[in-house]
């Protein structure tokens, strides 16, 4: 478990506790931010990310035969990415078509470079 995921738990058992630090805006915040980053803590799902970035509008079907991996195994995790906004997906018809959401993805890259940079500079206070 990362450091951020340790600190969110140790808020929830606060919270749990009636002792919360955050408002309920900051906590739905919260904890949208650490759904996305338990989607991105996949191997699975970083490969199904790659895939989609390299050949976007690509349905299950050739997501699973890539990956090998049994179809519902790959569902489950397109699941997880499109709860977390990081995957859109297209219906046509019968079929679904996946993609990479940019934007979300660009943005938790920037959050994750200010996390490190407050991380490696807080880290030097102490």
């Amino acid at each position: 478990m990362t450091p951020y995921l340790i600190f969110y738990d140790t808020i929830l058992k606060n919270k749990q506790k009636k002792q919360s630090y955050f408002n309920t805006e900051s906590l739905n915040k919260l904890n949208k931010a650490v759904l996305t980053l338990r989607a991105l803590d996949n191997p699975l799902r970083h490969q199904i990310i790659e895939l989609l970035t390299e050949e976007p509008n690509t349905n299950v079907t050739k997501l699973y035969l890539k990956l090998r991996q049994e179809q519902a195994v790959v569902s489950l995790h397109l699941g997880i990415l499109r709860k977390a906004k990081l995957v859109e997906a297209t219906k046509d018809w019968k079929n679904v078509y996946y993609s990479v959401n940019h934007d979300k993805l660009n943005h938790v890259n920037e959050i994750s470079k200010v996390l490190a940079w407050a991380s490696n500079n807080f880290a030097q206070i102490d």
